[in-house]
């Protein structure tokens, strides 16, 4: 199958203005607390100098193993950039209210610091300046987080924290935790974060609970290919600090909140050295409060080799390995269609799941079989419905689109493929092509599908689909007037409405003991996609309409 891959990259940050480096923050709270009572030269505990140039002291911590047994033995470093929570510097002064990530077992890991914990504590934020150097890779220059940002966040002007889920049983699995890295008010970011497990053997995946911020715009889960993690930095990073699409896989994504349950004799394969890597797009609209986004993922496991058909997830783009060939002009409805398919496959694709993405100026995103003489087939997929694919609600919602499960598995043969069709309204300024912001545009959808019938499946075979269009509407596209056809002849006490693509109502009528079989419908209508809908007391009933 021919594949293309999300490309992303930071989207953009707003940096405050600061003296000192981040690392010169975290060095001022080592002075203070650590470096003039255990570790200098005449008192070395644990066999650590944290003494002088700020080369020396980021040296003496950073990817060094602990001195302490037991910490060494989880894997800890003293710092280990990118993880807070397996630096033993982090868990020896974190805060019990930072929960269990950070727990510290005392009787085998020593004692609390500074020297007399808890009358001497850290305060949370020399806490989170800490945390939040090692977040974005512990590194020796750069202002990623201002002491003023992380002053705001525990002084008022912080967003909520995003509550922790429970983690599953340690029978069934394990949680992963992202962040909290702090973002300042009106700012639209995107990272990427590498992430070891590491896992005591292979096995396999067969459900992915996501929490994440409500401002979130995108959450991707990917996984490295083989021998290709080492060449990518610890931390958060952006794709202009070595992008990873071509050395990843993609394991799943989301747009809200989803508990991901495979179906049974699916899942995701990961091999013990499995490492992952974690895109997380978000935007504080906040205008004054400072955003501390994370991502909670609930990972359950079974054990490898269960008889289980691997899961595969793809991204295909309007453009292919050029997705700039997208362009959307200002003030017009503009449709854009794209075969994906590749001519002489043998593959069959058995897909489960089926979801869309654009920006701001997306208005509709449908997906059709490809016929063998290259036309447009069945629809499969219809950007109207909602999040779980169950309601025609007659507009495409952007930010949380539709997502399309098959049961059974709806069998593909790739030599044929998909038609993608995606329509867009510009209200904007200007013309816009693809980018990497809300401000920009984009046109991709996700499939996920396993190669060859899942093992143990019976039945796998004709699409049921879901009507897409309850309402007959012709001429479509049409000028000054169209009609519509009534679902059935008994429905009574009903409106008949037509909205604009931001959803104002610019038609609206009610009628009673109607006897005829169509309404016909003629206003001053200026271009573009419309939704005719009818309520009655027992049915809602969409349709669109297109008028030039």
């Amino acid at each position: 199958m021919k594949k293309s891959l999300l490309l992303t990259a930071l989207i953009g940050t707003s940096v405050l203005a600061q003296s000192q480096t981040m690392f010169q923050e975290v060095r001022a709270i080592i002075d203070a607390n650590c470096a003039v009572t255990c570790h200098n030269y005449g008192n070395l505990s644990g066999n650590l100098n944290l003494t002088g140039t700020d080369a020396e002291v980021r040296n003496a911590l950073v990817n060094i193993t602990p001195q302490n047994a037991t910490a060494a033995a989880k894997g800890d470093k003293l710092v280990k950039p990118g993880y807070p929570e397996r630096s033993y510097l982090m868990r020896k002064c974190k805060t019990t209210e930072w929960g269990s990530d950070y727990a510290l077992d005392q009787a085998n890991e020593g004692s609390m610091m500074p020297q007399n914990y808890p009358g001497d504590s850290l305060s949370k934020t020399e806490l989170e300046t800490i945390r939040q150097w090692i977040l974005y890779g512990a590194k020796a220059n750069g202002n990623q987080v201002t002491q003023a940002t992380i002053n705001n966040y525990y002084n008022g002007m912080g967003l909520p924290p995003l509550p922790k889920p429970t983690p599953p049983l340690a029978t069934e699995g394990f949680q992963i935790h992202l962040g909290p890295f702090l973002r300042e008010p009106v700012t639209e970011v995107e990272y990427f974060l590498k992430h070891e497990l590491p896992l005591p053997d292979s096995l396999e995946v067969n459900r992915i609970e996501v929490f994440m911020n409500s401002e979130s715009h995108h959450y991707i889960m990917y996984k490295f290919l083989p021998g290709q993690a080492s060449s990518f930095p610890d931390g958060l990073r952006t794709t202009n600090q070595n992008s990873s699409n071509a050395a990843t896989s993609m394991v799943c994504g989301w747009q809200f909140n989803q508990d991901v349950r495979l179906p049974e004799h699916t899942a995701y394969f990961w091999e013990q050295t499995t490492v992952l890597d974690l895109n997380y797009h978000l935007i504080n609209t906040s205008p004054d409060r400072v955003l501390g986004a994370e991502v909670y993922m609930n990972i359950y496991t079974q054990p490898k080799n269960s008889g289980a058909s691997e899961m595969h997830c793809d991204l295909i783009l309007y453009g292919g390995s050029f997705p700039y060939a997208l362009t959307v002009p200002t003030g017009d409805t503009v449709v854009r269609t794209q075969p994906d398919f590749e001519a002489g496959a043998t593959d069959t694709l058995y897909v489960w799941r089926l979801t869309s993405h654009t920006h701001k100026y997306g208005v509709d995103y449908d997906l059709y079989f490809r016929n063998p003489d290259g036309s447009r087939g069945e629809q499969i997929y219809e950007g109207f419905f909602d999040q779980s694919y169950t309601t025609n609600t007659g507009h495409y919602d952007w930010h949380h689109p539709a997502i399309r499960l098959f049961d059974p598995l709806q069998p593909i043969e790739w030599k044929n493929g998909i038609i993608q069709e995606a329509k867009y309204y510009n209200y904007g300024p200007s013309a816009v092509g693809f980018g990497l912001t809300t401000e920009d545009e984009m046109m991709l959808y996700q499939i996920q599908y396993t190669e060859g019938k899942p093992n143990g499946t019976s039945n796998v075979g004709i699409l049921k689909t879901n009507p897409v269009q309850n309402l007959s509407i012709y001429p479509n596209p049409a000028t000054a007037s169209f009609d519509v056809m009534l679902p059935n002849n008994e429905i009574t006490n009903f409106s008949v409405s037509v909205t604009d693509v931001t959803g104002k109502v610019v038609y609206q009528k009610a009628f009673t003991n109607f006897n005829n079989s169509q309404i016909h419908i003629e206003e001053k209508l200026a271009p573009g996609l419309y939704r005719v809908s009818i309520r009655s007391n027992q049915n809602i009933f969409t349709g669109k309409v297109v008028i030039k």
